[in-house]
């Protein structure tokens, strides 16, 4: 089987990511108030843990159908990263809106609770580092190709 790249199947990709993110973003908006947690991010971390282990068996699925784990690992951690970066815009919006101009980075990071940040921040560089590690390799093509094939049903 012989994949080519489409500019078609990137377009659908790009487009079917944002929607995903924009539509993430306004059911989290809705349902914040009632997501267990305190603050936003670990709202997140919680919506996200729940989404992952629902998505399960389809990240199967594709692990089984293409037999490939970059490409298992990198769309997984697509969707990982979505809800903690919604997280921390989230606290950052409601702390901006309470302190107004009292609103300091030190300060908001001490009271959303560093360990959580940090634990975003590190799955963050690690989704970054294993792009990173995918292109050194000359996987992170093959990975692309492979999710407009995927995107386009070829």
């Amino acid at each position: 089987m012989t994949s080519s790249f489409s500019w078609k199947g990137l377009g659908f990709l790009l487009i079917f990511y944002t929607v995903n993110v924009l539509a993430s973003a306004a059911l989290f908006g809705f349902f914040f108030s009632s997501l267990r947690g305190r603050t936003g991010l670990r709202k997140a971390l919680w919506l996200c843990l729940v989404t992952q282990l629902c998505l399960l068996p389809s990240w199967l699925e594709v692990l089984a159908r293409t037999n490939d784990l970059v490409l298992f690992v990198f769309s997984m951690l697509h969707s990982v990263m979505i809800f903690p970066l919604l997280g921390l815009c989230f606290d950052v919006w409601v702390a901006r809106a309470a302190w107004g101009d009292r609103f300091h980075w030190r300060t908001f990071l001490g009271l959303s609770g560093l360990t959580t940040v940090a634990a975003s921040l590190s799955l963050l560089g690690a989704s970054l580092a294993t792009t990173l590690g995918s292109a050194l390799t000359g996987q992170l093509s093959k990975t692309v190709v492979q999710f407009v094939g995927m995107a386009v049903g070829g």
